[in-house]
């Protein structure tokens, strides 16, 4: 194995660049340089935080870590098994906080967007309901299965907290309710059973702020209702909170300085899924897939890696 190869496979067991570079003993820009081009989407995080005028050393400055997972969108028509490789790697990497920011649930059978042509036929509004709680079942039995192991051997038991942000997929559900509201109590997100695996539920577009930032499924302009368009660093400045969206299928990521010392960062990650959409046409299909993992998360900042789908199906299959 090549020292790069090497330092990738340090990269995904979350080291960062300049503890890769003492662990093989490389320049710390030949490691950083290496891995930009190795990884797509990576972005070499900053080591510092700035606070009060002082540099404090990232690696001293505790923190929980978030592990954050966007659309998933699980649908009858596709294997699931990617959703037990997430599942395996949350284990295996046990983070503090496990935040899931809407469509797990495609709700296909609910689309607007094909309804009347050819390729919606065969969809039933059981079947995406039973897709989306598979999935869930199958990213939480590992964690199921390493407390029940933990247990025996009475260590202690790894318990997450467990976020989830019902997203637009979701919100189908409860935008067909309100058509048809002879179906209230008996359809909608709160009728799902999510919090059964373990996850506290919020509805959608409500932020949710864990370690002093904002999760929710986008960021939503308050003149229009619509999602704010434009690059991380634009949504950024427009609502002045560090925040991380899913939603939008691409990956990107700012961070800027306070006026009183303090950093916060903007993060899109918009997809955990490996298959292609066929409304997206050839080149809409190529985007990161994968997960965001925030170290050291305190008072709205947290240094980000981002994982790919790719290598988490590869190694835990």
């Amino acid at each position: 194995m090549s020292w790069r190869e090497k330092a990738l496979e340090l990269h995904h067991q979350g080291m960062s660049w300049r503890q890769i570079a003492k662990n093989l003993n490389k320049p710390k820009s030949s490691v950083s340089d290496a891995l930009r081009k190795m990884v797509k989407g990576y972005v070499k995080p900053s080591e510092v935080v700035f606070k009060g005028g002082e540099v404090i050393d990232s690696m001293s400055s505790g923190g929980r870590t978030h592990l954050i997972i966007a659309d998933t969108q699980c649908k009858p028509s596709q294997s699931l098994s990617y959703m037990l490789s997430l599942g395996k790697y949350i284990a295996d990497k046990q983070p503090d906080v496990i935040i899931h920011i809407g469509d797990n649930y495609d709700f296909e059978s609910l689309s607007t967007y094909d309804k009347g042509k050819r390729s919606f036929e065969g969809r039933r509004l059981k079947a995406d309901i039973e897709a989306g709680n598979e999935g869930l079942r199958l990213l939480t039995l590992p964690l199921k299965e390493l407390q029940k192991e933990q247990e025996t051997r009475g260590e202690k038991v790894y318990k997450p907290e467990m976020v989830f942000v019902a997203g637009n997929h979701e919100n189908r559900l409860d935008r067909l309710v309100d058509d048809v509201p002879e179906l209230y109590g008996m359809f909608g997100v709160d009728q799902l059973p999510i919090e059964e695996y373990g996850f506290k539920v919020y509805p959608f577009l409500k932020p949710v702020e864990v370690d002093g930032i904002n999760y929710v499924h986008y960021l939503a302009n308050p003149f229009t209702g619509k999602p704010y368009g434009g690059s991380a660093l634009n949504q950024l400045k427009n609502v002045g909170n560090s925040f991380v969206v899913g939603h939008k299928q691409t990956l990107d990521v700012a961070m800027r300085p306070t006026l009183d010392g303090s950093m916060q960062i903007g993060i899109i990650n918009g997809s955990c899924y490996p298959f292609e959409e066929a409304y997206k046409g050839f080149q809409g299909n190529f985007h990161f897939r994968g997960v965001t993992v925030l170290h050291e998360v305190k008072e709205g900042f947290g240094l980000p890696m981002f994982v790919s789908l790719e290598y988490i199906m590869d190694k835990y299959n």
